[in-house]
């Protein structure tokens, strides 16, 4: 068995709890072999650290005697503490500025209460693996919690543009977590070739902060070749991309199999099905083959099916507005699932008009009405095809500074106007902010809000004078 690997809880006794079960039930940590010790302020915790140097140091940011600034900054200063991962567990995400100054000079990652014990386990994996691989845990610990502050890769920074922009990326072998293996209905007649895991670059998110629809368009206009997973409580979904071109989507919905949409739409039987099941895991082959085999459908059907299939699977998802996105970049990925190239552009506008509803739409945008439109260049690269799907209200009669109750008042139709101006909010097209703002940002939607009431992203900036 591994060494123990030593973690340092500082926060009030309630969240120690949540925290201590979670390192110590989760099975992605497990193989760690995860020793915590508890502290319930940052002196006890300044002094703990002093006397037994912890591998991660979880803390929360308010704290009796001495604050998690304070701490951070001292553990930061002393030998013992100066390469020490340090995961920031806080509800205090709106205060930007104190974290952002945490994150940028002391080098600490940020967990933002309240979380999902999926997003926690995650974040400490994230910071934990490295010390578990061979090249960084030589005798003791040196060189621990050492990692790049600015690395390069697939997710450049990009100024006008959200989504998959500013990550932080960590070389390591990384598995998009909490999936199942492929369930083998999902599979077309095309056999896929084995490859050899390689390390990957990764980042993730929050769904309220950045729709699936603008996390597509977003991951089109910078070519991400990688995996793309989604998760809304129990529902998980992996969208393969090919230079930002989706060919392949997996799901944990049953319902959402291609066998089970067969059997839903008559098209074969549920006896048909499981014959064919069993026929591909006999076999060794894509259950796709197997229908083809059986007679049960021709290539050219199977091929269709898979198209339909992963249009629907998206599109299913693009009205999700909570949950975590995680993207894993991957140069390979073209050779390990089927190729079934689709553009995103029209995918992601004509699911939405199916799918999204005028007059919530309206109700939303009625209460922002003081708010000022921001839409920035690169919506000519989709006016064409939004203007197709939508109409083109809102980019004929949009102007600088103009807000949402000028829009209205100036399309002659407010509601298509409403309805136009929240696809584009939806897709990151657009952006609404209180007026003179002098930033743009994208705080977490509200969490006790249900989705017929679900706020619309507001800039958060402060006021000039």
């Amino acid at each position: 068995m591994p060494d123990k690997l030593k973690v340092l809880i500082v926060d009030a006794d309630r969240f120690r709890k949540i925290m201590l079960n979670i390192l110590t039930r989760d099975a992605r940590l497990r193989s760690f072999n995860i020793e915590v010790t508890e502290a319930s302020d940052g002196s006890d915790a300044l002094e703990k650290v002093k006397a037994d140097t912890p591998d991660l140091l979880i803390t929360e940011l308010l704290l009796p005697r001495l604050s998690g600034f304070e701490l951070i900054r001292q553990v930061r200063a002393s030998g013992e503490g100066a390469d020490i991962p340090i995961l920031l567990v806080t509800g205090l995400a709106r205060d930007m500025t104190s974290i952002n100054v945490l994150k940028r000079s002391f080098n600490v990652d940020l967990q933002v209460k309240p979380f999902t014990p999926w997003d926690f386990a995650l974040s400490v994996q994230k910071l934990v693996a490295p010390l578990r691989a061979p090249a960084t845990r030589q005798n003791s610990r040196p060189g621990l919690g050492k990692r790049k502050k600015q690395p390069t890769g697939a997710f450049g920074p990009e100024e006008t543009q959200p989504g998959l922009r500013s990550p932080t990326l960590v070389d390591m072998s990384f598995d998009v977590p909490g999936l199942r293996d492929r369930d083998q209905s999902d599979m077309s007649v095309e056999a896929t070739t084995p490859t050899t895991p390689t390390p990957r670059r990764y980042t993730q998110g929050l769904i309220a902060d950045h729709p699936l629809p603008e996390l597509l368009l977003d991951g089109l206009e910078k070519r991400l070749s990688g995996t793309l997973a989604l998760r809304l409580h129990d529902v998980k979904k992996v969208i393969y991309l090919l230079s930002g071109h989706p060919i392949y989507v997996q799901s944990n919905l049953r319902r959402e199999t291609i066998g089970q949409t067969l059997v839903s739409r008559g098209e074969i039987s549920a006896d048909q099905n499981t014959k064919a099941l069993a026929e591909a895991k006999r076999g060794g082959f894509p259950y796709g083959q197997a229908l083809v085999q059986l007679g049960l459908l021709t290539a050219g059907q199977v091929k269709q099916e898979l198209l339909t299939n992963i249009r629907h699977k998206i599109q299913a998802s693009l009205d999700w507005n909570r949950g975590n996105w995680l993207f894993v970049e991957d140069q390979g990925i073209g050779s390990k699932v089927p190729r079934c190239v689709l553009d995103p552009v029209p995918l992601v506008f004509e699911g939405l008009k199916r799918q999204a509803d005028p007059e919530k739409s309206l109700q939303r945008m009625s209460r922002h009405v003081e708010l000022e439109i921001v839409i920035p260049e690169r919506i000519k690269h989709y006016r064409e095809t939004f203007g197709a799907v939508f109409g083109e209200i809102v980019l004929n009669c949009y102007q600088d500074e103009m807000t949402i109750n000028d829009l209205a008042a100036a399309s002659g139709n407010p509601q298509e106007a409403m309805f136009q101006l929240d696809i584009l909010l939806r897709c990151g097209l657009a952006r609404v902010r209180n007026p003179n703002a002098s930033v743009h940002k994208l705080p977490s939607a509200p969490a006790d809000k249900d989705d017929s009431e679900e706020a619309i992203i507001v800039d958060q900036a402060p006021v000039r004078d």
